[in-house]
C-alpha cells in the first residue's frame, strides 16, 4: 500500500498520482501502521496478502457511480450500480437531440474535457486544451485507464483499452464519443405507404373465407386498373401519379373504391 513517509517509490508520485489514488479509495499508511500490518500479514494462512488502507467513503462513492472494481465490492457498504447501465448514454444523447452540429460538438467536447480534468485533478474542463496531446496533458498508463472507465460510464458502452492511443487528444476523442451517442435521426414516414400498410393489415384479418377473399381481390384489381389508366400525361404512368398526388387524393380514391364514401 501507499506509505506517508517520503522517499523511495513515493518520490516518483506527483500530485496527480496522489489525487488519483485518493479517488480510487487508497489512503496512505503511517510507517507504524504499515509495519504493524506487515507483521500481521506474516501470521496469516493466506498465501498472498496486501497491506493497504482503504477509505470506505471513497469506495462508497465509486460503488454509487458504478465504477468500483469488482474485487473491492465487499469493502463498500453502498449498493453497486451495474457497469452496463445505459442511463448515461441516453442522457447524453438526449442533450444532443435538439442541438445543431456546432452545439453537439461543444457538448460532447465539454464532457470529454471534464472527464480529463477530473482524472488529472484539474479545477474544471476549461483547463484542458482540446488539441493538446494526452501525454503532454500528463496522462500516464494508470490515468488513461481511469479516463477510459469514466467515459465508459458516460457512454454506457465498453471502450477499448487503447482509447487514448487511438484518439490522442481530447478533440479527437470527443469525435469518437459523439459517434457513439449520436441520436438516430427521426425516420420519415410516408403517409401513403403507412395507409396502404394499414389497409393490408385490415384485409389480412377481414378475408376469412375463400369467397370473400376472391371478391376483395377482384375489387383491388379493379382499383389498380382504374388508377393505372388515370390520364395524367402522355409519358406518365402510375408511379408518377402516386408521386404527384397528395395523400388526401389517394385516401379519397381508396375510400371511394372500398365503398366508405358515397
Amino acid at each position: 500500500g501507499l506509505w506517508q513517509q517520503p522517499g523511495g517509490m513515493n518520490d516518483t508520485l506527483n500530485n496527480t498520482n496522489r489525487t488519483r489514488l485518493a479517488r480510487t479509495g487508497i489512503a496512505p499508511l503511517t510507517p507504524d501502521e504499515a509495519l504493524t500490518l506487515l507483521d500481521q500479514a506474516l501470521e496469516q494462512p493466506e498465501p498472498a496478502v496486501v497491506a493497504v488502507r482503504f477509505a470506505t467513503s471513497a469506495l462508497d462513492g465509486l460503488a454509487g457511480a458504478g465504477t468500483l472494481p469488482p474485487l473491492l465490492t465487499r469493502l463498500s457498504s453502498a449498493r453497486p450500480v451495474p457497469a452496463t447501465a445505459t442511463a448515461p448514454v441516453e442522457a447524453l444523447a438526449d442533450q444532443l437531440r435538439d442541438l445543431d452540429e456546432e452545439q453537439r460538438d461543444t457538448v460532447v467536447l465539454d464532457a470529454v474535457r471534464g472527464s480529463v480534468a477530473a482524472v488529472l485533478g484539474h479545477a474544471g474542463a476549461a483547463t484542458v486544451d482540446p488539441d493538446a496531446a494526452f501525454a503532454d496533458l500528463g496522462l500516464d498508463s494508470l490515468t488513461a485507464v481511469e479516463l477510459r472507465n469514466r467515459l465508459a460510464s458516460v457512454t454506457g458502452m465498453r471502450l477499448p483499452a487503447t482509447l487514448i492511443f487511438d484518439y490522442p487528444n481530447p478533440a479527437a476523442l470527443a469525435g469518437y464519443v459523439r459517434s457513439l451517442v449520436e441520436p438516430e435521426p427521426a425516420e420519415q414516414v410516408d403517409p401513403v405507404a403507412a395507409e396502404l400498410d394499414r389497409i393490408e393489415a385490415v384485409l389480412e384479418t377481414a378475408a376469412q373465407d375463400a369467397e370473400r377473399r376472391n371478391a376483395m381481390s377482384a375489387r383491388l384489381r379493379s382499383m389498380l386498373a382504374k388508377w393505372s389508366t388515370v390520364p395524367i400525361g402522355p409519358d406518365d404512368g402510375i408511379d408518377v401519379k402516386l408521386q404527384t398526388s397528395s395523400a388526401g387524393e389517394i385516401f379519397d380514391f381508396i375510400d371511394n373504391e372500398l365503398g366508405r364514401k358515397n
